[in-house]
C-alpha cells in the first residue's frame, strides 16, 4: 500500500499533466469558429470541442457516447438576418 503522502504527490503530478490539456480544449463556439454565437445542445450525448478530427485542421465539435440507431445529438444557434451562411 502506498503512503498517503505518495498518493497525494502522484495525484498532484497527474493534475499538473492534465491541466494544460484541459486548457487547450476550446469552448464549443470557438471550435465552431463562431465565438459571437450562443449554442444550445441536446439529445442523448453531450457536445464538446475537440481537435482530433477537424475540417480546418484546428478544432471542431463532437458528440460523444452515441450508440445505436435511436441515439441522437443536436446543436443549434440563432442568427439574425441579414447575413451570409456558408
Amino acid at each position: 500500500m502506498f503512503p498517503l503522502r505518495r498518493l497525494s504527490f502522484a495525484a498532484a503530478a497527474l493534475l499538473a499533466l492534465i491541466q494544460p490539456l484541459r486548457a487547450a480544449v476550446p469552448a464549443l463556439a470557438t471550435a465552431l469558429d463562431t465565438p459571437a454565437l450562443a449554442w444550445n445542445t441536446g439529445g442523448a450525448s453531450a457536445w464538446s470541442a475537440q481537435s482530433g478530427v477537424t475540417a480546418d485542421g484546428v478544432d471542431a465539435a463532437r458528440a460523444t457516447g452515441l450508440s445505436g440507431a435511436e441515439s441522437e445529438a443536436w446543436l443549434e444557434t440563432t442568427v439574425n438576418a441579414p447575413g451570409f451562411l456558408s
